[in-house]
């Protein structure tokens, strides 16, 4: 005879083998941070469909830039963390033979890579999936790396590697994942016939806690830059902007240095500022480090070329941060929103105004625009929307 117990270990047995199972094939995870964004994506649609999806990572046993492996944590085999399984892998075991391995593993329903300029991240997986006998469904997030700005960068290699990708109609064998509208036109515009599901990125919901934010008296200001030491990231204009301030202003610098030439640049222009703008250089912080950072200042300015998404804006934004940002991300019409204030990168005047409209704001005056900066955020987010819209990227195929 069964027992009650027998009986119900067999319901969710069956109740988990309901859940598309999900191979993930990303450059970076967790516990990596100096990758920027998608490592936290990636996080927050597994840890947010848990119980809906089955989910198994494939990753770097290493962080962006790291020439060792992360301490402490088990390579080349799965590792069972809270949200995922996951296999943290040396730089020689991504290939077409290991990656057919892992799908005869872990038997996916869909494979779903995280990057597109990567031999290893996506052509390897792409040849595996589709020379399997399975054949299991692709899902490809190209995480903004179409767009016009990201596609000047190294144009000599990614211009010849798109057009091999058409050649060999790779575009045509996966589902494509835009997290904007704006990155469905670029999506359409490399590959015109791509299939294309949308859904914005699950950001965090979590609420600010202000104990260590200093207070905001008017003439002063604490600024931070959080993304990666690159051009297109625009911390050598942010420099050249706080030398137009005649307010005392001091800036945090935190994130990975990825051209060390424009870093040298960069530190170059900072000994030029005048002795009202203090900086400061914390380097690559993890995402907890991050969350306190921004919850101890007044402005995150980030003059960015472009943005995919912008986690470190809607980080801030959540918490209460004003934002002076470019044009070129998903963040508009802050200042009709009270929230700063989102300009064209050639308006160096505007600019100037912004940083000292903020500088000059009192405490009750920044108080409200730091509350109409958390509403801003929620209604950006849409939580809910962007967890439907996650859930559907999983849906199995409609049959016709």
């Amino acid at each position: 005879m069964r027992s009650h117990g027998e009986d119900h270990d067999e319901v969710m047995s069956n109740l988990t083998s309901l859940r598309p199972r999900v191979l993930i094939v990303a450059p970076h995870y967790l516990p990596a941070f100096k990758a920027g964004g998608p490592p936290r994506s990636i996080a927050g649609v597994v840890t947010t469909l848990v119980k809906e999806i089955d989910p198994w990572i494939v990753c770097s046993d290493r962080d962006l830039g790291d020439a060792k492996p992360f301490d402490g944590v088990p390579t080349n085999k799965w590792v069972d963390r809270s949200e995922a399984h996951v296999r943290y892998l040396s730089v020689e075991n991504f290939n077409i033979r290991n990656f057919r391995t892992f799908l005869k593993e872990v038997q996916p329903d869909i494979v779903w890579l995280n990057t597109i300029f990567s031999y290893r991240f996506t052509l390897a997986p792409i040849v595996a999936a589709r020379t399997s006998p399975d054949r299991p469904q692709i899902l490809l997030s190209p995480r903004g790396s179409l767009s016009p700005e990201h596609l000047v960068w190294k144009r000599w290699k990614k211009r010849p590697y798109l057009w091999l990708f058409r050649r060999l109609h790779l575009g045509d064998m996966v589902t494509w994942h835009a997290t904007s509208p704006q990155e469905s036109e670029d999506i359409l515009r490399e590959i015109p016939h791509a299939v294309i599901k949308q859904a914005a990125n699950i950001a965090s919901s979590t609420r600010p806690d202000f104990a260590n934010r200093l207070p905001k008296k008017p003439g002063s200001l604490n600024a931070i830059f959080l993304s990666r030491i690159s051009p297109q990231k625009g911390l050598l204009r942010a420099i050249d902007l706080l030398s137009m301030s005649e307010g005392s202003i001091h800036l945090t610098i935190a994130g990975h240095v990825e051209d060390a030439k424009y870093w040298e640049d960069c530190q170059e222009a900072i000994q030029r500022l005048p002795p009202n703008i203090s900086v400061s250089m914390r380097g690559a912080i993890s995402h907890e480090e991050a969350i306190v950072e921004l919850e101890m200042n007044h402005l995150l300015i980030s003059p960015t070329a472009h943005e995919n998404f912008g986690h470190s804006i809607a980080e801030a934004m959540a918490r209460g941060c004003l934002c002076l940002i470019s044009d070129q991300t998903p963040w508009r019409n802050l200042a009709e929103q009270l929230c700063g204030w989102d300009l064209p990168l050639d308006d160096r005047g505007s600019w100037g105004a912004a940083l000292n409209e903020a500088t000059l704001l009192t405490q009750s005056e920044f108080d409200v625009r730091s509350e109409a900066a958390m509403s801003a955020a929620d209604r950006m987010q849409r939580r809910s929307e962007a967890i439907d819209a996650s859930r559907q990227l999983f849906e199995p195929p409609r049959a016709t």
